[in-house]
C-alpha cells in the first residue's frame, strides 16, 4: 500500500513538474544560492498545489465518489471489528472495566478536579458502553448517530466541559481501546482510525453543546422592559495593542472567556461583541451589577504573562493590593432601561 501511494505521488509530481516547472530566470541562476533555494521552494509549492487541486477534483468524479464510499465502508468494518474485540473482553469480566480505565487516564490528563465532572460516567458504564457500541455499529455518517452525539453534547453543557477537555480525552480513549482489545486486532492504521473516530465524536458533541448554549441564551434574552444593559471596555486597549500585541492577544482571550462565563453564571444575554467590548442584557438590575463587580475584581486578580500596565495612567484607583501591573482594567457601564424604545 505504501509503495502504491509512493508511486502515485511520484507520477503526479513528475507530471506536475513537466507541466509547470520552468527553467529559473538567468538573474536567479546568477544570484546567490539562497535566491535559488527560494525559487525551488516556490516551484515545489506550485507543484503540490496542482497535485492537491487535481486530487480534489478527482474525489468529485463519479469514480471518486464510489471510491470514497467504499473506503468509508471499509473503515467502518475495521473499527467495528476492533470495538467488538473490546466488548468481548469486557463481557468476560476484566479486573478493571473499560470506563474506569478511560476515566483514570483522562483524569491524569485534565486533572482530578475537571474529571470529577464526569464521575457519573463510571457509575453508568454499561450505558456508556452500549451507546458506544451503537455508534460503532451505525457509523458516524449516520444521521441517528449524529443526533445522538448532538443530544449528548447538549446535556454535557451543564458539566462545564470545554473544547480542550474533549480534545484531551482523545489519547486516553485510544490508549484504553489498545489496552482492552485483543493485541492481534491493533495495528498503527487502527490506532489512527480510532483517533479519528473519537475526534469526530468530539466535534459532533461540541456542535450539540454550541446549539444548546445558543438556545439557552436566547431564552434568557429580555423580551420587554424593564431590563439592564451592561457595556464593557478594556481601558487603554488601543495603546496596549500597539505596544504589547502578544500579551494583549492572551489578555483579550482570557477576558472574553471570563465575560462569557459570568454572563452564563448570572443569567445574562450577550447582545454583541465589538473588539474587546461587550454589550450584555439582563432581566434584573441586581444580576447586572453583580456581574459587573465580579468582572472587575476577577480581572484585577488575574495576571497576564508579559503584560505591563502603568497604573499611574489608569482611570481606576485603589490600594496596591487590589490588583497588579500585569492585569488589564475594564470599564463597565450599567444602564437600567424602563422603556425599550
Amino acid at each position: 500500500f505504501i509503495r502504491y501511494i509512493f508511486n502515485v505521488v511520484h507520477d503526479i509530481v513528475s507530471l506536475s513538474f513537466c507541466l509547470m516547472i520552468r527553467r529559473p530566470p538567468r538573474s536567479t541562476l546568477s544570484s546567490s544560492s539562497a535566491a535559488s533555494d527560494v525559487y525551488k521552494r516556490q516551484e515545489w509549492k506550485r507543484a503540490f498545489g496542482l497535485m492537491k487541486s487535481l486530487m480534489a477534483q478527482g474525489r468529485m468524479t463519479r469514480q471518486g465518489i464510489r471510491d470514497t464510499k467504499r473506503y468509508a465502508s471499509q473503515v467502518h468494518r475495521i473499527v467495528l471489528r476492533c470495538w467488538k474485540s473490546v466488548m468481548d473482553r469486557e463481557d468476560t469480566g476484566l479486573e478493571t472495566s473499560f470506563v474506569e480505565i478511560l476515566y483514570n487516564k483522562g483524569a491524569a490528563v485534565i486533572g482530578e478536579t475537571r474529571a470529577a465532572l464526569l464521575s457519573n460516567l463510571v457509575a453508568r458504564r454499561r450505558m456508556f458502553m452500549d451507546m458506544m457500541t451503537k455508534l460503532f455499529e451505525l457509523g458516524l455518517n449516520d444521521t441517528e448517530a449524529q443526533h445522538l452525539l448532538h443530544e449528548l453534547g447538549a446535556r454535557h453543557v451543564t458539566y462545564g466541559l470545554s473544547d480542550s477537555d474533549y480534545a484531551a480525552f482523545t489519547d486516553p480513549f485510544v490508549e484504553t481501546v489498545v489496552e482492552c482489545s485483543r493485541p492481534s486486532t491493533m495495528t498503527p492504521q487502527i490506532y489512527q482510525l480510532m483517533k479519528a473516530f473519537w475526534n469526530e465524536c468530539s466535534r459532533l458533541m461540541l456542535e450539540g453543546a454550541a446549539q444548546s448554549r445558543c438556545s439557552f441564551t436566547l431564552r434568557l434574552a429580555p423580551k420587554e422592559a424593564p431590563f439592564a444593559i451592561v457595556f464593557t471596555d478594556i481601558e487603554g486597549s488601543t495603546s496596549l495593542w500597539e505596544t504589547q500585541s502578544l500579551a494583549m492577544d492572551q489578555a483579550v482571550d482570557e477576558h472574553h472567556k471570563l465575560v462569557r462565563d459570568l454572563i452564563h453564571d448570572h443569567g445574562g444575554y450577550e447582545v454583541k461583541t465589538i473588539g474587546d467590548s461587550f454589550m450584555i442584557a439582563f432581566k434584573g438590575l441586581a444580576d447586572a451589577v453583580t456581574m459587573a463587580l465580579r468582572l472587575q475584581v476577577e480581572l484585577l486578580r488575574a495576571s497576564v504573562d508579559g503584560l505591563q500596565i502603568d497604573s499611574t495612567k489608569c482611570e481606576s484607583s485603589g490600594p496596591p493590593e487590589v490588583g497588579n501591573s500585569s492585569a488589564v482594567r475594564v470599564r463597565v457601564g450599567v444602564h437600567w432601561c424602563t422603556d425599550a424604545a
